[in-house]
């Protein structure tokens, strides 16, 4: 079931602004969006924007990009550590505007970006392993609207098609409930954050509590069907 369709079914969408639009992407920013955009790893992500206003950071772990034997280091102590190291480097003007973060041992991640080009913002979508997707919308004149940001995460597939036609969040969610994992082992897998879009991480916990629902009421009916025939 996708997560898309399922947006009409949100019990809670009146709560949410979906033509909130960011005024920009690249003005001013306080020290907890300057990173929040700029570092590539999860986890030390969180560590920086959790504390930066508080507390002397290293200026290493500040870096977008870390030193490879610093990054080997890191997966040494967990897998998860590695997430989001690994991303592609950032081009110039361009930057992160919302990313989605998988409970995969490796915590993948894919990192949603936003570049200047003659007049108009172009997006991309990246992983750790050089997928190249399909996007919609692929640009725009002003930064996307809250509904816009949702359309190209539920919709954004990988371009050799693997992966089904899920989006970003329930693409890997719905494989592994296929292959056996129970509703409420994978009902959270995926979710997103965005330092641009302030709402989006309680959108998708609310959308993923609703696919959890509408899935145990398709197993129990499924149940009583069988016990039935």
């Amino acid at each position: 079931m996708s997560i898309y369709s399922l947006i009409i079914k949100n019990p809670v969408i009146d709560e949410f602004n979906l033509k909130y639009r960011p005024k920009s992407y690249w003005g001013p920013k306080d020290l907890k969006m300057h990173f929040g955009t700029t570092i590539k790893g999860e986890i030390r992500r969180q560590l920086v924007t959790s504390s930066v206003e508080k507390e002397n950071i290293p200026a290493g772990v500040l870096q977008s990009e870390l030193d490879d034997n610093v990054k080997k280091h890191q997966g040494s102590i967990h897998p998860s550590m590695m997430g989001g190291e690994y991303l592609p480097d950032f081009e110039t003007t361009e930057i992160e505007i919302a990313r989605v973060i998988l409970k995969s041992v490796t915590m993948d991640v894919y990192s949603i970006r936003a570049i200047k080009n003659n007049g108009f913002i172009n997006y991309r979508v990246v992983d750790e392993y050089e997928t190249t997707y399909i996007l919609k919308p692929i640009k725009s004149v002003h930064p996307l609207s809250f509904k816009e940001i949702i359309q190209l995460l539920d919709t954004a597939r990988r371009e050799d098609g693997e992966g089904g036609k899920g989006g970003l969040i329930d693409s890997a969610r719905d494989y592994f409930y296929s292959e056996g994992m129970t509703a409420k082992e994978v009902y959270d897998f995926g979710t997103a954050k965005s330092e641009f879009y302030p709402e989006l991480t309680r959108w998708y916990d609310e959308i993923n509590k609703e696919w959890l629902k509408q899935v145990l009421i398709m197993e129990k009916e499924d149940e009583e069907d069988d016990y039935i025939s």
